[in-house]
């Protein structure tokens, strides 16, 4: 189920619950897992070519279109900041229950097994 859809992936099988995105807290949880794995991915293309070559093709681990992730990411992690300064500890939990969440849902669909 995404987005109140069911969406098939594979034969029988459909894409693992993803978080609530109701607050911009979840929102910012969210957002700082997938802005996180951006990062992450360029380190797995750059060990992955080390290892296997430089032919590898690694598109998808490079964040490929995005003019730079570390500036990116840097940029994130300041307007988070900032919204802490107004945040009360209620959203501060919800960002890290959210960001629990999405680990949760992507493992699940890494490992193919859908959330419910």
């Amino acid at each position: 189920m995404c987005l109140g859809l069911e969406v098939p992936i594979a034969v029988g099988r459909s894409v693992p619950i993803l978080p609530r995105l109701t607050t911009l807290a979840r929102g910012l949880g969210c957002l700082y897992v997938m802005e996180g794995s951006a990062l992450g991915g360029r380190i797995i293309a750059r060990r992955a070519r080390a290892v296997l070559g430089v032919g590898l093709p690694v598109t998808f681990f490079t964040s490929a279109g995005r003019l730079d992730p570390l500036r990116e990411w840097r940029a994130f992690q300041a307007a988070l900041d900032t919204w802490r300064l107004s945040a009360d500890e209620f959203a501060e939990r919800e960002v890290v229950v959210a960001a629990h969440e999405t680990f949760g849902a992507l493992k699940a669909w890494l490992d193919g097994v859908p959330r419910s």
